[in-house]
């Protein structure tokens, strides 16, 4: 197992000297070429082995250069928040940057690091590790060393994949349990639901989130929001119940959103997101929420600054949230989904997102069942398509999707050799 001095904030990397090496050769390589020239005389023998020339000579610069250190193009500046090496921030890969003079002062961030240590869950970086420009960490610790081999590019984008794809797979838990009353309730793997002594601490009440008055009717309302805590760091997971479809004030909401009105629904959202948020309890907390409660959840992101995960979430009107702040959300949704079409359509709001996910459906039996309908004529395989993109609009669906797309992850993790 080879060792390599730790990377920290201040280490420099640099490119090799490539560039340098080519014109090096070129001046070899033409300075040749004046000798063949002038004892050969200009005849198309004497140019073509003078061009060929300068062309060994370039190839001839290049792969000395490969070989050599070139100038020192920038330094880490920025790493871990937590964890120290020599008293400087330690480097790992993708939170770790620095900018590079070869780009105009371009930020890269760390590209590769160790396979087997990690700070912050992100491989560590070490002397030798290349920066997304394609630079070279040069200097590190002269006391502290890692171990284990190269974890490449590639395997750095599916790690990290996958754990985005285990976050969706309990979030998405969660938003489905929304749908379920308290006294029924399952929470999401590695969560418990909240107790009232928790909910305090959030600055919540169970009357906050099960059917709420509405202040502008005095009556309770349909809206819905669960709370969940991770079991292992006791942070708070919030899900907001999507579209009941026999529920008329949800589709009344629905309605309202799309046209910008205001609605007690997405206030009430935008409210418990920040009484979480501004809590002593509300470390690390997330939101999350299906179709309406996607939108709700991402009212709430926006308002409060709280990450989220939605799924097939609906669009959130520009006026729902008059004083936006900086947030973090996860649109993921699966193609074909009706919503996400609505949401293509003159004047319809988008659903709000940091980065989209879209996923493809695992839906192979409900793809054949349309086809079987073709025989019937272009009414029945509209009416099969209709119902087969209803279908996936609703959790099961999101479920499989996510299932599928992580066994696609694990299997080009195999492919590519990730330990």
């Amino acid at each position: 197992m080879s060792l390599h001095p730790a990377a920290r904030v201040t280490d420099v990397f640099g490119h090799d000297a490539t560039l340098a090496g080519i014109d090096t050769g070129v001046v070899i390589g033409a300075l040749l070429a004046v000798g063949i020239i002038a004892t050969g005389g200009l005849t198309a023998i004497a140019v073509g082995a003078a061009l060929v020339t300068i062309g060994a000579g370039r190839m001839a610069g290049a792969a000395i250069g490969k070989t050599l250190d070139g100038p020192v193009t920038g330094q880490l500046q920025t790493g871990s928040a937590n964890v120290f090496i020599n008293a400087l921030p330690a480097a790992m890969v993708e939170q770790a940057t620095g900018f590079c003079s070869q780009d105009g002062g371009t930020a890269h961030r760390v590209a590769t690091g160790s396979a087997t240590v990690f700070i912050n869950g992100k491989p560590a970086a070490r002397v030798s590790e290349t920066m997304d420009c394609g630079a070279v960490i040069r200097s590190g610790s002269s006391n502290v060393y890692i171990g284990g081999s190269r974890l490449l590019p590639i395997c750095v984008s599916l790690r990290a994949e996958q754990v985005k794809l285990e976050r969706f797979r309990i979030d998405a838990q969660a938003a489905s349990a929304a749908y379920e009353p308290p006294e029924t309730r399952t929470p999401p793997e590695g969560y418990r639901n909240a107790t009232e002594a928790d909910l305090g601490r959030l600055r919540l009440t169970a009357k906050m989130l099960e059917h709420p008055i509405d202040p502008k009717t005095g009556e309770q309302s349909e809206f819905r929001a669960a709370v969940f805590i991770d079991q292992k760091t006791g942070s708070p997971l919030v899900a907001y119940k999507g579209t009941t479809m026999t529920s008329g004030a949800d589709w009344t909401v629905n309605a309202e959103q799309g046209l910008g009105d205001e609605t007690f629904y997405y206030n009430h959202a935008q409210f418990i997101a920040r009484q979480v948020a501004t809590s002593p309890s509300g470390a690390g907390a997330r939101l999350t929420g299906h179709s309406l409660g996607g939108g709700m959840a991402s009212a709430g992101a926006t308002a409060s600054g709280l990450p989220a995960t939605t799924f097939n979430a609906a669009g959130l009107n520009a006026k729902t949230v008059p004083h936006p702040v900086a947030t973090n959300i996860d649109a993921v949704y699966v193609k074909g989904e009706p919503v996400r079409g609505i949401q293509s359509l003159p004047f319809s709001p988008d659903s709000a997102a940091t980065k989209d996910w879209p996923l493809e459906p695992a839906d192979r039996a409900h793809q054949l069942a349309v086809l079987a309908l073709i025989p019937l004529g272009p009414l029945a395989v509209g009416g099969g398509l209709a119902i087969r993109n209803l279908l996936l609009h609703m959790m099961t669906a999101v479920d499989a999707a996510i299932a599928q797309k992580r066994a696609e992850t694990e299997r080009a993790l195999s492919t590519n050799g990730c330990s």
